[in-house]
């Protein structure tokens, strides 16, 4: 009997001191950085309403906190917290199960609740509100260095910007040996080529003097009402007027939101007016053909406002002077009228105090 107890009492002790230590798995999501994009929602008249959108995330594990910041949120379907805060933003908590994360306010979900579903560096999800509101994130930064694999994917990418590069320049090679052969007068040819494209570089400085000059106009007039004192009416729905200073429309291939080379090239000028003049926003306006649905047609107009949005973001131009708004399809007969509808176009104004 006492041996039977001794026995007992031995395993009961091996087994008792055991601890098994369960390691939970890693998320398989990673958020950390800044992201920037867009909300969208329909307002009480079933008008599509949409605004920017930015946010700053710090992950610890599967779990991490941030701050978001919305824009343009004067509809009531933005969450109250989300518009009192303004650019100030809101503290948020945020937790990862997989590729899903779930994204509240730090005071509590009843002052902002998110779905938000993650795909490396691109976020969508929705608010959890009775009238849905949609976000859509786009990550520009990440904290740290970047992987090995991110280097190879740009790289590769590099490589077929270059490979698509070289294609044209061989195309384009092609039909001026063809143009040659076929041409008799070489010479009286390449003249004219070589006047118009001299017209072509002194129209394209002639409209940039006569911006620049109405630019200068602008800011001189208003250190002039500055110094005398002088005020400037205020118009009764208590917004400022603004003037035009410049326009230029940014063009996208037939079903794509990609911005292309010469699109990024146009836009360098648009950066640079807008880092130069603090006194400058900009407005971008996206459209598309007449070919798809009118519900088709609109998500691309936003898509392609998104990616010149998100260049400018990039380049440093700050979110509160940028306003987008995507405004689907317009009407066309034939296929010149497609193609000039297949844009993005870019307004810079000046606030006229």
């Amino acid at each position: 009997m006492a041996r039977r107890l001794l026995i007992t009492l031995v395993v009961t002790m091996a087994f008792g001191c055991t601890t098994v230590r369960v390691v939970p798995p890693p998320p398989a999501a990673e958020v950390s950085g800044r992201w920037v994009g867009s909300w969208r929602a329909i307002d009480t008249m079933n008008v599509p309403r949409e605004g920017m959108l930015g946010l700053d995330l710090a992950q610890d594990g599967a779990s991490g906190r941030g701050k978001m910041v919305w824009f343009d949120t004067h509809i009531t379907m933005v969450p109250e917290s989300a518009r009192l805060a303004g650019a100030l933003g809101v503290p948020v908590v945020f937790a990862i199960s997989g590729s899903t994360v779930a994204l509240r306010h730090e005071l509590g979900a009843r002052q902002l609740a998110m779905q938000l579903t993650v795909d490396g560096d691109e976020i969508v999800g929705a608010v959890d509100t009775p009238a849905r509101v949609e976000v859509r994130l786009t990550r520009l930064s990440r904290p740290g260095a970047v992987s090995v694999a991110h280097r190879l994917g740009l790289l590769e990418a590099d490589g077929a910007r270059v490979g698509d590069r070289v294609t044209t320049l061989e195309e384009r090679t092609a039909m001026l040996a063809a143009a040659v052969e076929d041409a008799r007068g070489t010479a009286d040819e390449a003249a004219i080529a070589a006047r118009e494209a001299r017209d072509g570089v002194e129209e394209s400085t002639i409209a940039q003097g006569e911006m620049t000059a109405r630019l200068e106009e602008l800011l001189e007039r208003r250190a002039s009402e500055n110094v005398t004192g002088a005020a400037s009416p205020v118009a009764s729905s208590g917004h400022t007027d603004r003037t035009i200073i410049h326009t230029l429309d940014v063009r996208f291939a037939f079903d794509k939101s990609q911005l292309d080379d010469a699109g990024a090239t146009a836009l360098l000028e648009v950066v640079d007016l807008l880092k130069e003049n603090p006194e400058l926003s900009a407005e971008l306006e996206g459209y598309t053909d007449s070919v798809g649905s009118t519900d088709y047609n609109m998500r691309l107009s936003q898509r392609r406002v998104e990616a010149v949005h998100r260049y400018l973001a990039r380049a440093g131009v700050p979110l509160e002077r940028v306003h987008i708004i995507g405004l689907g399809q317009l009407p066309d007969k034939d296929p010149d009228a497609r193609t000039k509808n297949r844009r993005v176009t870019v307004k810079l104004l000046m606030a006229e105090d």
